[in-house]
């Protein structure tokens, strides 16, 4: 992840309940062995990704 992306990346997990539980939910799956490690950050980078771009409609004022 570049540099300039990290501390937006970890300021929207710390402020998203959502985005932590999705990522407390991944790194259980793959420490049981249900998903592997490659798999995991995908998921979680799509579902911030998807997050951050709502969040943005939102303040836009488009649903």
């Amino acid at each position: 992840m570049p540099e300039h992306c990290e501390s937006s990346w970890w300021s929207v997990v710390r402020e998203s309940p959502k985005i932590e539980a999705i990522l407390v939910d991944k790194e259980s799956q793959v420490l049981q062995g249900n998903l592997t490690s490659f798999v995991s950050p995908r998921i979680c980078w799509v579902s911030v990704s998807r997050n951050c771009e709502r969040d943005k409609n939102k303040k836009k004022g488009v649903d």
